[in-house]
């Protein structure tokens, strides 16, 4: 009876999340649907205030660490934030 019991509430919980899942989801759509477009507004920015020289030197620096990134891990150090305070 027990094992009947806990397998009538796993159930229902499952069942729960699920109806609410529909919900969960389309509101985290549309909140990545918005930061896309906010993502891509912010890139412009950066991309129109950015010397074409500085753009060069970024492309060459991701190619260097994506090609050297299995030999040593350290090369992605590049993709950490850096803001001076």
């Amino acid at each position: 009876h027990q094992q009947e019991c806990l397998d009538y509430q796993i159930n229902d919980s499952n069942f729960c999340k699920m109806i609410c899942m529909k919900r969960t989801l389309c509101q985290k759509y549309k909140l990545a649907k918005n930061g896309i477009a906010e993502s891509g507004r912010a890139f412009d920015r950066l991309d129109e205030a950015a010397s074409s020289h500085l753009k060069t030197e970024w492309l060459a620096q991701e190619r260097i660490a994506q090609f050297s990134r299995i030999r040593d891990p350290a090369v992605m150090d590049l993709y950490d934030i850096n803001i001076k305070k």
